[in-house]
């Protein structure tokens, strides 16, 4: 697996899109494209930047090969510590699959009470419709 392949897989694992890949590198899609056909060696300094944009180490990089180019590759290179809008830290992948059914299982309880004072508002108004149309006044 030459160093091209390599990249390109480890930002389809990490769920990394080119075109977010060329902006954290700050170069356009079409470098991105030759990039991950490159066969040929990349310096520290480029391979550094590289390692930035995809939030591992450069030895994470080289070490990377086909054998781990599975689930247990996946894990590894997504197991990287990953912050909140709060600054909390999660440092694996588990944790992360937690925060994010927390978060939906949160905007679901925010949807229920939502819905349950919109209920309650229709309730009454039927009621006031039920109250006038027993009204003999009406």
């Amino acid at each position: 697996m030459n160093i091209g392949e390599k990249i390109r897989r480890i930002r389809e694992l990490s769920g990394i899109s080119r075109e977010d890949f060329s902006k954290r590198l700050g170069v356009s899609m079409h470098a991105i494209e030759t990039l991950e056909t490159s066969v040929a060696n990349i310096g520290r300094q480029p391979l550094m930047r590289i390692a930035k944009a995809l939030e591992i180490s450069v030895e994470d990089i080289e070490r990377f090969t086909e054998e781990t180019d599975c689930l247990e590759g996946l894990i590894s290179y997504r197991n990287r510590v990953i912050h909140d809008r709060t600054g909390k830290k999660y440092h694996s992948l588990t944790d992360r699959i937690i925060k994010k059914y927390d978060d939906l299982l949160e905007m679901e309880k925010a949807t229920v009470v939502k819905l349950q004072g919109t209920i309650t508002v229709l309730k009454e108004k039927i009621a006031r419709l039920e109250t006038r149309s027993d009204d003999p006044s009406n």
